[in-house]
């Protein structure tokens, strides 16, 4: 629902899901050292996932808040790793307001100012 890519990536990063996680990694985690259905269908729903996230850093290079230098499928892997290990810090107790700051620790590094870079500054009518 976001208006640009790069708001849609930013705010995956400060989801904070709680100490009762996402059902997919719940259930991989849980199910598959026992069932290989299990792995495959978390294996096809997490590319699902990079495949969006690919997209989504593809529209954002397009609207110039990334750079064209961006590798859209790389950060897309690194971007669903660091949002997995949020969900886990969640589920390790970690109040929902540290899990949100590490949430945008996390996407100012990996995605820096991204959003502000390119947008015009607004001057005040006073000017």
């Amino acid at each position: 629902g976001s208006r640009r890519a790069i708001e849609a990536l930013q705010a995956t990063l400060r989801t904070a899901l709680g100490p009762r996680g996402c059902f997919l990694a719940n259930c991989t985690t849980e199910l598959s050292p026992q069932d290989a259905d299990v792995v495959a269908l978390a294996r096809t729903t997490f590319g699902a996932f990079e495949d969006i996230f690919t997209e989504t850093i593809q529209r954002a290079v397009a609207e110039g808040d990334l750079p064209r230098t961006t590798r859209p499928r790389a950060l897309a892997s690194v971007l669903l790793a660091a949002m997995n290990g949020l969900e886990f810090l969640g589920r390790t107790g970690l109040d929902d307001a540290a899990v949100d700051r590490l949430g945008r620790n996390v996407a100012r590094n990996l995605l820096g100012n991204a959003g502000r870079v390119n947008r015009p500054r607004r001057h005040s009518k006073e000017q």
